[in-house]
């Protein structure tokens, strides 16, 4: 499998529909490339059973994309860009396809400035399922590995250049505000900054149950999934 080609082939797709931004909408990306997504469970009868037979999650005909709106979002967005690697690498292969899916997802790059190695977090951060999740995370060590004894590929240059930041002079695939100050929290799925997420001496009582909830919240909305 040519990885780079892969990889090449992503970067294309990021630039030229400015995708600097991790997770990404999948079906609205399909739709502005000219694509129209269609649920098999709007399909008559006939139609719903020969998707099925062709593929339980995702199939591509001409420039209809169909795919089954009863597995879960999760998936949906692996079988969406599944069906866009197929036309994107122009191949068949179902291994390039998943790989393919996979990366445009979650970036080994990315999965690496995430600085998480829990597959339930890589999945959330990255909202891809946790077979997605596990599979992104060893492909980044592999390419962690490749790196530090080879270097960076000139397609890894171009991804890390479009993800770059100039204002932060970082790789940057997320941004959020912190749920109580409002700092700008990089590459991270956690509610709080640094600084918020520190216990304070001095703090109120009301601003230490606000922070404690706002923690709360996130463990109930990500931490059980």
């Amino acid at each position: 499998m040519d990885y780079d080609k892969i990889k090449y082939a992503i970067y294309l797709i990021y630039e030229k529909y400015a995708i600097n931004r991790l997770p990404f909408d999948c079906i609205g990306l399909l739709e502005t490339m000219g694509f129209s997504c269609k649920k098999y469970s709007h399909l008559s009868e006939s139609k719903y059973e020969a998707c099925l037979r062709l593929s339980e999650d995702a199939c591509t005909l001409g420039n209809e994309i169909f795919y089954n709106d009863k597995k879960s979002k999760r998936r949906i967005r692996f079988s969406l860009m599944h069906e866009l690697g197929h036309l994107a690498l122009d191949s068949q292969d179902e291994a390039e396809a998943n790989n393919f899916a996979s990366t445009i997802l979650a970036p080994s790059m990315a999965v690496y400035y995430s600085k998480l190695s829990n597959i339930r977090e890589i999945s959330n951060i990255f909202n891809i399922s946790l077979e997605c999740a596990k599979y992104a995370y060893e492909t980044c060590e592999k390419w962690v590995y490749s790196v530090k004894h080879y270097g960076m590929t000139d397609v890894d240059w171009k991804i890390y250049n479009h993800f770059y930041d100039e204002e932060v002079r970082k790789f940057v695939f997320k941004i959020t505000p912190c749920a109580y100050c409002d700092t700008l929290i990089y590459n991270s799925n956690k509610p709080l900054c640094e600084c918020c997420d520190k216990p304070v001496s001095n703090i109120s009582r009301f601003d230490r149950q606000r922070i404690d909830f706002i923690n709360a919240e996130n463990s109930w909305l990500y931490g059980g999934i």
